[in-house]
């Protein structure tokens, strides 16, 4: 978007230049747009539908819709996004002469983005299943009603998505945007590109990747011979922190490798330009900044900074998470270091520290104490599953959070595992009790070992369990069917640590009585010298570092 002052951003050519597909499968005017709700069956019916007819009316007017263009009407980023499709400005008088007074245009959009795979080869912290195809993974074992979406893409990928790209890059295109998932690991990338050289179309068209630059160096020969045969190919990096932050923040990536990777991209200029770095604003980004700065300011390149995503997994990653005075003391601190490197530019740092102060001023996800304690669960088991350290573990470690996610969040988040909804007994005993932590009933003890290793790895040794059950009396055995198959309530009593409980059999017998519970523990002190032989139910509770999850196994 452009001005005659500058001072707002109120035209933008993407209505008229560009067309985007997001990875979740919808059209949007760019990649940092509110998509569009509506489906379309066809490109034709997209380009000059009345939705989009609107928009160039409204672009035309020095009015962008703002249910769309919010990204540059509530800057996002330090660089705006419309900058872009700059290339194109030149020609605005041409495309503009050939719009209709009713926003249709005669003309085919000449830069494509299309989203069309989520294969990479990182699981950065702030990504999602739609980008990434080792988060979908993880998302599959720990909650696969959230990658339907995914799914659903996948089919769209080849149904319509690919076979529209191939169509639109028939007509005269100069500009392919490829990013999500790693583009340059992807089949479908070097597939469309040895498309457009056979078709000998390829000296028209600039390339531009937005790449990690995590992969393996010896694949930049192969690669280098496909680029040689096009007008240009330009590379954004994305990095956000520096050596171990680095590495945390973009699970799967090697430091050393991707600098040996940057140094070899550097020296292939000016054959393949360097666009800049993009830098994503997560909370490991904030605490560590200075180094960031400094590493990149040290490799001569120029950087962009825009603020993580608040939806889902990446709350967990975001600075908005913070109580808003630790957030002002932690940038006030940045700050500070940003204004004492004297080797960056004064512009530079100015602009820096200007955008993260801006963050006291963002809006804060809207959630409860409650959905944040799922959020970041659902998170643990995400890091549980692929095999990298929590984020809990990184925060807990910082001088500068002082223990703030653990004193925000308690350790177990209330955990449990009653969910048959046919047993009212349990649900009731664990809620009179307030019981926190990891609780197991004696029926689910098939999942001892994985549920006992994810709350070490989430919670730490110290980390409370309870295990809840039927206790093998003479009148249990009469009584109960409730049976493990491979753990015994002695086997626990005799070999670990912690508060073994025979649970007065009246709290069954009574559960589905209204009468006061103070009634029920009166009548329950008469029962309690009988309770080794007649007790239903036991309640054990102790410390994770108190299992010795082999000796269970090995009764």
């Amino acid at each position: 978007m452009t001005s005659s002052d500058n001072s707002k951003k109120t035209f933008c050519l993407a209505p008229w230049v560009h067309s985007h597909v997001t990875m979740s499968g919808k059209r949007a005017l760019c990649c940092v747009a509110t998509p569009f709700e509506e489906d379309f069956d066809s490109f034709e019916d997209y380009w000059n539908s009345p939705l989009l007819k609107d928009t160039r009316k409204a672009m035309l007017a020095g009015t962008p819709p703002p249910q769309y263009c919010q990204a540059c009407l509530k800057p996002q980023a330090t660089e705006p996004p419309t900058l872009r499709f700059d290339d194109f400005n030149e020609e605005s008088s041409l495309l503009l002469s050939n719009t209709q007074e009713d926003g249709t245009f005669k003309g085919d959009p000449i830069f494509l983005d299309y989203r069309y795979s989520n294969i990479c080869n990182l699981s950065c912290r702030m990504c999602s299943p739609e980008s990434s195809s080792k988060i979908e993974q993880a998302f599959r074992e720990t909650s696969p009603h959230l990658v339907d979406n995914t799914l659903k893409k996948k089919k769209l990928n080849s149904t319509w998505i690919i076979p529209e790209l191939y169509e639109r890059c028939h007509h005269d295109i100069k500009q392919l945007y490829f990013a999500s998932g790693e583009a340059l690991l992807q089949k479908e990338t070097w597939q469309l590109l040895e498309n457009l050289i056979s078709e000998e179309k390829a000296k028209e068209v600039t390339l531009q990747f937005h790449t990690n630059l995590a992969f393996p160096l010896q694949q930049w020969p192969r690669m280098q011979e496909t680029f040689n045969a096009f007008k240009e190919v330009r590379f954004t990096l994305s990095i956000d922190g520096v050596g171990a932050d680095a590495e945390f923040i973009r699970d799967g990536l090697k430091w050393d490798h991707f600098v040996t990777n940057l140094h070899h991209l550097k020296s292939l200029v000016p054959t393949i330009e360097i666009n800049q770095v993009n830098i994503t604003l997560t909370l490991a980004t904030l605490l560590n900044f200075r180094d960031l700065i400094n590493f990149i300011e040290d490799e001569n390149l120029p950087f962009m900074l825009s603020y993580c995503f608040t939806d889902r997994l990446s709350i967990m990653q975001s600075p908005d998470l913070l109580p808003k005075e630790l957030l002002k003391q932690i940038i006030e601190k940045t700050s500070q270091q940003i204004e004492g490197l004297d080797q960056i530019p004064h512009h530079k740092k100015r602009g820096a520290i200007t955008f993260i102060q801006k963050l006291q001023e963002r809006e804060r996800p809207c959630h409860s104490i409650q959905e944040l304690q799922e959020i970041a669960l659902e998170t643990l088991k995400v890091d549980y599953k692929l095999k990298r350290p929590s984020f809990l573990s990184y925060y807990q470690k910082s001088e500068d959070l002082k223990g703030w996610f653990v004193e925000t969040f308690p350790p177990g988040f209330q955990r449990s595992y009653p969910q048959n909804q046919e047993n009212h007994y349990w649900p009731n005993y664990i809620s009179s009790l307030d019981l926190r932590g990891l609780i197991l009933l004696h029926e689910d003890l098939s999942t001892i070992e994985e549920e006992l290793e994810f709350h070490r790895f989430a919670f730490g040794e110290e980390s409370v369990f309870h295990l809840i059950g039927s206790y093998p009396s003479f009148l249990n055995r009469l009584l109960s069917n409730a049976k493990s198959d491979k753990y015994d309530p002695y086997h626990l009593l005799r070999n670990h640590k912690g508060q073994f409980t025979l649970i007065n059999p009246t709290y069954f017998l009574l559960s589905k009585v209204t009468i006061p519970t103070i009634f029920k523990k009166f009548v329950s002190i008469f029962i309690v010298p009988f309770l080794p032989i007649i007790a239903l139910h036991f309640h054990y509770q102790g410390k994770v570092k108190d299992f010795a999850i082999e000796d269970l196994s090995n009764r």
